[in-house]
């Protein structure tokens, strides 16, 4: 990642008042998935800035240009967002979510290591 790319919130950290978001999200909900990976995508500074706390519709537009043929971003997590879902709610993040699970548990090698440590904790005793 290069000093030009950025972490976009989808969800907005700090929605505007009166915002979409505010309807769609109540607080619990907002903090529930503001920070989730589901709500996360790369973007460059120039493009994050005019992203920022709009409604999806807008941001939805800078994802994909003026000219939906011609994507506007140069990473395909960003360009499938504008690709693949029309609105931003609990069941786009939840299937989101569900899609970078499957994407990112092999390579991280993470499946079943809750378990692991569990064992691990069990296995280590101070008495």
């Amino acid at each position: 990642m290069d000093a030009e790319t950025q972490v976009e919130h989808i969800l907005p950290q700090t929605p505007k008042r009166g915002s979409q978001w505010n309807a769609d999200f109540n607080k619990e909900k907002r903090e529930k998935w503001v920070n989730n990976i589901a709500n996360l995508t790369l973007l460059k500074r120039k493009k994050n800035a005019k992203a920022l706390n709009g409604d999806f519709d807008e941001k939805r537009k800078i994802y994909g240009g003026k000219d939906p043929s011609k994507v506007i971003s140069c990473y395909d997590i960003t360009k499938e967002l504008y690709s693949d879902y029309r609105k931003w709610d609990e069941k786009s993040l939840q299937k989101r979510h569900d899609f970078l699970y499957e994407i990112i548990t092999p390579v991280l090698h993470i499946e079943g290591q809750e378990a692991e440590y569990k064992e691990e904790e069990d296995d280590f005793d101070l008495e």
